[in-house]
């Protein structure tokens, strides 16, 4: 009989090495043969390009209580902060395991307000979150059900090692895509003082 082993996320790194290290020990395998090893290095090559982008990025997710913490916890991993954070049951045992202060039960309406709230830089959820995503002129990468308003949604795949690295460039590219206009701020710079006092300076976006 083979013992039963339960992975509750198998997105990121560490987690699907765990997954990987198990079959291997159940197999009797003592390498991993050469494909899941360039997928593992390809996702790490894949963790350095986007770590630029998720390293402090505010994040809201509402999704069904393993998606959601699947998902932010391989963000969570790669730097970024959950600061919104719903789902629609609090059955699952993971919710409590869930990297953020806490986990709301609600909907998209608490996710809307708890996500404005939050600062959140970017939303996660399915395409109903885009009304949201509109209201607070944010990103939204739609995942979990329903996803009616893109096309090849079924196919989109983020676990495992492939999957992990389609995940982390989704949201480098999302996080690419908002337009910015840099202010001397964000070079550590203080503004300039005013020159003459009936010559205001604008006032900052």
């Amino acid at each position: 009989m083979v013992p039963a082993q339960v992975f509750p996320v198998l997105t990121g790194l560490k987690p699907v090495d765990g997954f990987v290290r198990a079959l291997m020990e159940m197999s009797g395998t003592p390498e991993p043969p050469p494909s899941i090893r360039r997928d593992r290095a390809r996702l790490m090559d894949a963790m350095l390009d986007s770590h630029f982008f998720t390293g402090g990025l505010r994040v809201a997710i509402a999704a069904d209580p393993d998606l959601m913490f699947g998902l932010g916890s391989a963000l969570a991993a790669m730097g970024a902060e959950i600061v919104a954070a719903v789902t629609t049951s609090q059955a699952g045992p993971v919710i409590g395991q869930m990297p953020c202060e806490s986990v709301i039960l609600g909907d998209l309406g608490d996710f809307e307000r708890a996500a404005r709230a939050g600062q959140a830089q970017i939303l996660l959820t399915h395409s109903h979150g885009r009304h949201a995503a509109h209201a607070l002129h944010l990103p939204l990468l739609r995942v979990g059900f329903p996803v009616f308003d893109r096309i090849g949604a079924q196919d989109a795949c983020r676990v495992g090692y492939r999957g992990s690295r389609a995940f982390l460039y989704e949201i480098a590219n999302a996080v690419q895509a908002i337009h910015h206009r840099p202010r001397p701020e964000d070079f550590g710079a203080a503004p300039p003082p005013e020159e003459f006092s009936h010559v205001p300076h604008p006032a900052p976006c």
